[in-house]
Order: structure tokens, then C-alpha cells, then sequence
């Protein structure tokens, strides 16, 4: 496991803002997750309210945030 419990900490972001359900893996069975799959599939309207949702919290641009932030560490560690 990790330290930081960082999936937790996302998982948490998101079901805070509407836009996932968080589970506990140890606390969930099984049947408990078919359960709520089954039920999720028939509510159409409350699953398009948390992909919105999921939109809004999208950053589709972080990866080439990412790789500019290196190049500018790795051009400020080379002077």
C-alpha cells in the first residue's frame, strides 16, 4: 500500500464533488458492488449528472502541463 493513500484522497475529490461513488473495498462485497452497478445502470439521469460533473473536474491539458513544468526544472538545474 502506499503511504499517502493518495487513490483514497481522489477517490474522495470525486465522490465530494458528485461526480463517482467511493467505496471501501474491505467494507464492499460482491453482491454489494453488483447491487450498486445494477442500480447506477437503471438511473440514467443520475449517472449523467455525475459524468458532468466529471467534466468539470477534467484537466485533459495536465499531461503537457506536466512535461513543461520538467523541461523549465530541467533547464533551471542545467545553469
Amino acid at each position: 500500500m502506499y503511504k499517502d493513500n493518495h487513490q483514497m484522497k481522489n477517490a474522495k475529490i470525486l465522490s465530494d464533488r458528485n461526480a463517482s461513488l467511493m467505496l471501501i473495498e474491505k467494507n464492499t462485497s460482491g453482491r454489494e458492488l453488483a447491487h450498486l452497478i445494477m442500480e447506477l445502470e437503471k438511473d440514467r439521469e443520475r449517472l449523467s449528472h455525475m459524468a458532468q460533473a466529471a467534466k468539470v473536474l477534467a484537466q485533459p491539458e495536465s499531461v503537457l502541463k506536466i512535461i513543461k513544468l520538467i523541461q523549465e526544472l530541467s533547464r533551471t538545474n542545467q545553469t
